[in-house]
């Protein structure tokens, strides 16, 4: 699993994380690491349904609650809109190599942030600008038009680009 983490294939790592912390005989406070390694990787994982599952598993689990990011977990699985400054206390928390910022600029919790409130104004909007998405999630409107083509592309959301070229 942290090979996985360290890799940044977060999906798979909260998954393998999730896994060993549920093992028998393993010592509560080493489950309860494992548990909270699982519940960061969930939440830094690309938006789409291997994320949902692993989040769904997770907030069905009695330890979220007594976590300290449980409202964050809560707002991800749910699909509420979440905004950066609800992130700022979680992002603290986070290890040298997920806090790494990309050619492209973002964070991976940047990366997970933006793609989630996609997804989520996915489901209320029919029809949306890159202008009005870039504003929205403040980013410009060629990154969002970016992101949003990649997350089609891979099935994390179900759309159209509706344009002339």
């Amino acid at each position: 699993m942290q090979v996985s983490d360290s890799k940044r294939d977060y999906t798979n790592a909260a998954q393998g994380y999730y896994n060993l912390s549920t093992v028998a005989g393993l010592a509560p406070e080493e489950a309860h690491k494992l548990f909270d390694l699982g519940l960061v990787c969930a939440i830094l994982a690309p938006s789409g349904p291997r994320k949902d599952r692993n989040l769904a598993l997770i907030l069905k689990d009695e330890r979220v609650k007594v976590s300290e990011h449980f409202d964050l977990v809560n707002k991800f699985a749910t699909g509420s809109v979440i905004k950066p400054s609800q992130t700022k206390k979680f992002e603290a928390k986070l290890q040298v190599h997920q806090q790494i910022r990309f050619s492209d600029g973002y964070t991976s919790l940047d990366k997970a942030l933006i793609e989630h409130n996609m997804r989520v104004l996915s489901k209320i909007y029919l029809n949306i600008t890159f202008e009005e998405l870039g504003n929205f999630l403040g980013i410009s409107s060629d990154q969002a038009e970016t992101i949003i083509a990649k997350m089609i592309g891979e099935q994390r959301v179900t759309g159209k680009l509706d344009q002339i070229n």
